[in-house]
């Protein structure tokens, strides 16, 4: 697998690498019209510079970056040195450590205190200590988030893969999504397609549009607004969902879970201590509820299946059903 930055030293000294649309020796060999064969292995050397691991070394000096030949033997034309000082003087020009006014297309790693109020169509490879982006428009993506960097608006086909502490995304819209959010992540307004995997400590989502989902939020973790073909798998302790309609659909919420207001086709498996549904319409279908359970109102085809001590149920409708209700009085 090709790593970021992938580059190809050519024989003339000349060096192919294009990090904003690709990390793939073969498509920069492609693009670059190189015959990949015997009577051309010595023309060409793929290598890879790579940042320091974070939290170990200063991404910002490149004295701290590897070159690395990705392949088994070398030409004797091929220099060392020479390829890792143009890698070196190629990346120090993605730094941005000042503030801009926009960054359009290209390859990026932002840090210090730098404002970016608008990125258009480029690559974000990384956000560090405080540094900020306004707005996000067309394909931009960003990719890693670290220390207390932040993302305000983002729009059109925009991503975010990977933010850890206190990462926050502020305003998503369509296409949104956003891969993994560690310590005090917060994702507030997403729209159309939205879609957060991995959420943990101190975790909240305020506001997914259409085709809404969420898998693993852990401590604290917290949903609110959620509609059409919504979905949460795994909550864990302090679990909340406020408001999730068409389809909806929660797996697994822990200790002090509760879930207010699912609407057509709406189903919860497995909730624990202190859960608590109110108000699930049809299709309804409750899985295993622990102490101090309780369900208020389910309609068309209810059903509530294993609910333990404290249990309480009101009302249910239409081929309703409970299956096994353990409150203290019916064991005694």
């Amino acid at each position: 697998m090709c790593n970021f930055l992938s580059a190809i030293v050519l024989k003339n000294g000349d060096i192919v690498c294009n990090p904003q649309f690709t990390d793939s020796h073969e498509d920069l060999i492609d693009f670059t019209n190189i015959r990949d064969n015997r009577l051309n292995q010595d023309g060409f050397v793929r290598v890879e510079f790579l940042p320091p691991e974070r939290g170990t070394k200063d991404i910002f000096d490149t004295k701290n970056w590897t070159l690395k030949v990705d392949q088994q033997t070398t030409p004797d034309w091929f220099n060392f040195e020479t390829a890792r000082e143009t890698l070196a003087n190629r990346v120090e020009r993605m730094f941005v450590l000042e503030d801009r006014a926009i960054l359009l297309g290209g390859c990026w790693l932002l840090g210090k205190a730098a404002v970016v109020k608008k990125v258009q169509n480029a690559r974000i490879f990384g956000m560090f200590d405080s540094s900020q982006v306004g707005v996000m428009c067309g394909s931009s993506k960003v990719e890693r988030m670290f220390d207390s960097s932040q993302v305000g608006v983002m729009s059109d086909s925009s991503k975010v893969d990977r933010m850890f502490n206190s990462s926050k995304v502020d305003e998503m819209y369509h296409s949104s999504q956003v891969g993994r959010m560690y310590n005090s992540s917060k994702v507030s307004v997403m729209y159309d397609s939205s879609k957060v995997d991995e959420m943990f400590d101190s975790s909240k989502v305020d506001r997914m549009y259409g085709s809404s989902k969420v898998d693993e939020m852990f401590d604290s973790s917290k949903v609110d607004r959620m509609y059409s073909s919504s979905q949460v798998g795994v909550m864990y302790h302090s679990s909340k969902v406020d408001r999730m309609f068409g389809s909806s659909k929660v797996e697994r919420m822990f200790d002090s879970s509760k879930v207010d207001r699912m609407y057509s086709s709406s189903q919860v498996g497995v909730m624990y201590h202190s859960s608590k549904v109110g108000v699930m319409f049809d299709s309804s279908q409750v899985g295993e509820m622990s102490d101090s359970s309780k369900v208020d109102r389910m309609s068309g085809s209810s059903q509530v299946g294993v609910m333990y001590h404290s249990s309480k149920v009101g009302e249910m409708y239409n081929s309703s059903k409970i299956l096994r209700d353990d409150r203290e009085k019916k064991r005694n």
